[in-house]
């Protein structure tokens, strides 16, 4: 078994399941960042900011790249992390805006492993809330963006079977395994 110190990004369009499965693998011990465009959406809407993603995709990209970054500086060890900084430049892209600069692939190679694990849509579970105020069919089509950034980049989706919570930890589990990859908890 190959120990890692990289991070393993959970991805995938909103509404997916992602901070539900990142909060189920911290409850069994497993090191995890949280989503920051959550925390950046919380704040903006907080404080009546305009750094949202439906207002202006710039300034939240930016605004989550920041403080992405400075929660990697401050998590030097292995941790799941929900979404990594290839999401924002993702955001800019679905929102058309091409000011932000492109996220560079090998600093994210240097700080996240090879795989993601990806989940996938899931209409069922889709909940539209404030910090999610887009359509189902808005996530459609920020997946397609997705997996085409990230495989582009040359990460591998292992996509997350649409199952309980439970369920998804084990699968999670045994792909790390499979695949030779250990991780203290």
């Amino acid at each position: 078994m190959v120990g890692i110190e990289k991070k393993i990004v959970i991805s995938g369009a909103a509404g997916t399941g992602k901070s539900t499965l990142i909060e189920a693998l911290e409850e069994i011990g497993f090191p995890c960042m949280e989503e920051v465009s959550r925390f950046v959406i919380d704040e903006q809407l907080q404080m009546k900011g305009h750094a949202l993603p439906w207002k202006d995709v710039k300034a939240f990209s930016e605004r989550c790249i920041l403080e992405t970054n400075n929660r990697l500086k401050l998590e030097e060890d292995f941790a799941f992390c929900d979404r990594g900084l290839l999401d924002y430049y993702i955001h800019s892209l679905v929102r058309d805006d091409q000011t932000i600069p492109k996220i560079p692939v090998d600093k994210c190679h240097e700080i996240y492993h090879s795989i993601v694990f990806y989940c996938p849509l899931w209409e069922s579970i889709y909940e539209q809330e404030p910090q999610r105020p887009e359509s189902f069919e808005h996530q459609v089509f920020v997946d397609s963006i997705s997996r085409k950034i990230y495989e582009g980049a040359g990460f591998e989706l292992v996509e997350v079977p649409k199952v309980s919570v439970e369920e998804r930890c084990l699968f999670v589990e045994e792909e790390l395994e499979i695949r030779g990859i250990s991780v203290a908890i």
